[in-house]
């Protein structure tokens, strides 16, 4: 791999036809890969780089399903669909109940069998049922004229909740101004507790006839995380 050659972030996909045996029959397919590995590139010199995390992994692809405009994805804990994952580190990808993919990292055993060292993190979709779940019609909304304005929130929680549920619960109580909701970071370790972890997301504040203030952003903020704060048990890291 890259790594090899010295690369801090290895980042691919693949598209393509897929065959799987069924039987005695061969089911083709058409699925997209995606691997990621390494370090991102530290935002300050002389700082230590954040390592790849499944959060990096579905933060791309709900960004993805997003445009797709796809609504009804959730993540839920990996069971047996994907051996060559590891079991505590990887997730199924529902649409609309039903199993479109896996994410996670690659078993130990797997990495170790082919010499790679560090968590390897892949991502494998069923193309043809993804699609069979996109929108027919496609809306076209006019390029916004006025920025955005982003805001973070990181949020300590057990570490047996699912990001997922968190996402959803802020996207309940955003208000109307709130235009994407994202995962950027999970973490685990010192400061957190154990048996908690922490999940950060970012929050896009736009308004359509306007360009938003500091303050109004910062009002709509607050009274989001107080929101969500009522309504599921999270502890905001400040």
């Amino acid at each position: 791999m890259n790594r090899r050659q010295g690369e801090r972030l290895v980042a691919g996909y693949a598209l393509g036809r897929v065959y799987a045996r069924h039987g005695e029959r061969y089911h083709e397919g058409e699925a997209l890969a995606l691997i990621l590995a390494g370090t991102w590139q530290p935002a300050v010199i002389g700082e230590t780089g954040r390592p790849a995390s499944l959060a990096d992994v579905k933060g791309a692809l709900t960004l993805a399903f997003e445009r797709l405009g796809l609504d009804a994805v959730r993540w839920e804990s990996l069971e047996s669909e994907a051996p060559y994952l590891h079991p505590g580190k990887a997730a199924r990808i529902m649409i609309a109940g039903v199993l479109c993919g896996v994410a996670g990292a690659l078993h130990p055993d797997v990495a170790a069998a082919r010499g790679l060292e560090g968590d390897v993190w892949l991502a494998e979709l069923d193309m043809v049922r993804v699609v069979q779940y996109c929108p027919r019609r496609v809306v076209f909304r006019p390029l916004p004229r006025f920025p955005a304005v982003l805001r973070d929130v990181a949020v300590v929680v057990d570490s047996s909740v699912q990001g997922q549920h968190i996402l959803d619960a802020i996207r309940e109580v955003a208000p109307p101004l709130v235009e994407e909701v994202r995962v950027f970071d999970q973490y685990t370790g010192a400061p957190i507790p154990q048996g908690k972890k922490s999940i950060a997301y970012s929050i896009s504040y736009r308004a359509a006839d306007r360009t938003l203030t500091d303050e109004e952003v910062n009002a709509l903020h607050e009274d989001l995380v107080a929101r969500l704060v009522a309504r599921v048990p999270v502890e905001v890291r400040r």
